[in-house]
């Protein structure tokens, strides 16, 4: 923290706070970057907010738990967290069990950077000046890409293949958490909001030509967009339509990486997309591919080449030496969109499964610890939710060690103290065999 003197003290807590989240915000060594890094936290968050962000739990927390921690009295405590919310700096729940409203400080990514950019209205926040904030940190520094996409082997997104893709045969072998409409058609609750990457462009004047609205938020993440005016409800013959538009674009649908209950839904251009310009730019392991792969059937091929123009990962070349049209596909790259085999004008690409089944984890709780143990916060992460939350996270702590590779168990358990991790393995009965490696 080589800049605290640039920064006042509120927005200094806040950074360490936000930076124990499992996707931090990291402060960058460089001067310029660190000039962008500044100014975000100073745009989205006053002195008094920045105070009461850098006291918040990791995960939901009643206002009496809140208040607790802040000293601050109920009544203005609630109005300060609501006008968060409407910034999207916080995040405010409803339990759907005890029907209490849960407050929780919003994390960079799925977060606040691309609430800000949703939300429908001028809002709170400059959307231009914020913007220009973002690209003067990322433009001169990698340290947040790196934190969100870079820092081990569990993305944050998967890819989904185009359904109309998938062929009769394989339509059996596939699982339900494979097809977005499958997805859709399980959502209860479905807003539609803006690229959040595609609207920052616009205000820098870098935006390409696919359609703006095509952001899709689900179930309990869906009504909060609903609610604090970040999105739109829609139904699920909208979302129908605007699936259609998206491929007709050549956009990717990434989805959480989770089997169960997925919050997100984007659609993604390879020039605007932060995720696909870490695969791009940096060869980060940014989006966990589907179980499919393209496969070319040399039947028709007039060489083109639009294949490999769209390919939102450049994981396909054209060799058209003597006359032989062959396309060449980098299979470790490829993230099984099935852009290139929808965008063929000759249909020489089809689909076909991959030979190694890409591992999701089954809920975001997993995700989450899997993502903490790999950026090293394992410890921190378990040890605070699981004061609040008690045995049956722990369990589910001890569940995802137990899935790892013996190698990775000895890595994890390494990060909890010896004592605890002791203790949370004695007192589970959960076991697991997958392997990771």
């Amino acid at each position: 923290m080589g800049h605290l003197g640039n920064i006042k003290r509120e927005y200094y807590e806040l950074s360490k706070r936000l930076d124990k989240n499992v996707v931090g915000f990291p402060e960058p060594e460089n001067e310029a970057a660190h000039e962008g890094w500044s100014m975000v936290l100073e745009l989205l968050y006053t002195p008094e907010e920045a105070m009461i962000g850098a006291i918040l739990p990791t995960f939901p927390a009643s206002l009496e738990t809140i208040e607790k921690r802040s000293h601050i009295s109920k009544d203005k405590l609630k109005s300060l967290l609501d006008n968060m919310a409407d910034k999207g700096i916080v995040m405010d729940i409803l339990n759907p069990e005890s029907k209490k409203v849960l407050y929780s400080l919003s994390p960079p990514i799925v977060g606040f950077l691309e609430l800000t950019m949703m939300k429908i209205g001028n809002g709170k926040v400059s959307k231009k000046d914020l913007a220009t904030a973002l690209s003067i940190y990322g433009g001169n520094s990698n340290d947040f890409v790196r934190e969100v996409h870079g820092s081990g082997k569990t993305a944050l997104g998967r890819s989904l293949v185009y359904d109309s893709l998938i062929k009769e045969d394989l339509i059996p072998s596939v699982f339900e958490w494979e097809k977005v409409l499958e997805i859709i058609d399980k959502a209860e609750v479905i807003a539609v909001s803006n690229c959040f990457c595609r609207h920052k462009q616009e205000h820098l004047g870098k935006r390409c030509s696919a359609p703006m609205e095509t952001c899709l938020s689900l179930d309990g993440f869906g009504e909060f967009v609903i609610r604090r005016n970040f999105g739109r409800a829609i139904s699920k013959a909208e979302v129908t339509k605007i699936l259609t538009e998206c491929r007709k674009h050549n956009l990717v649908h990434l989805v959480d990486n989770v089997k169960n209950k997925p919050a997100w839904i984007c659609n993604c251009c390879k020039c605007c997309c932060g995720s696909l310009n870490a695969i791009n730019k940096f060869g980060f392991p940014a989006v966990n591919p589907s179980n499919f792969m393209p496969k070319q059937l040399e039947e028709n091929c007039k060489g083109c080449s639009l294949c490999v123009k769209v390919c939102p990962v450049n994981a396909l070349s054209l060799n058209n030496e003597r006359g032989s049209n062959k396309i060449s596909i980098n299979t470790e790259r490829c993230i099984g969109c099935g852009v290139c085999v929808s965008a063929c004008p000759q249909k020489d690409l089809t689909l076909e499964k991959r030979e190694k089944v890409s591992f999701v984890p089954d809920s975001n709780i997993e995700l989450l610890i899997l993502r903490a143990f790999e950026r090293n916060k394992l410890s921190e992460f378990v040890f605070e939710n699981g004061q609040q939350f008690g045995a049956s996270f722990l369990n589910l702590v001890v569940k995802m060690l137990s899935s790892l590779s013996k190698t990775d168990q000895e890595k994890a358990l390494s990060q909890l103290d010896s004592k605890f991790a002791n203790y949370i393995i004695a007192n589970s009965t959960v076991a697991s065999t997958r392997e990771m490696d």
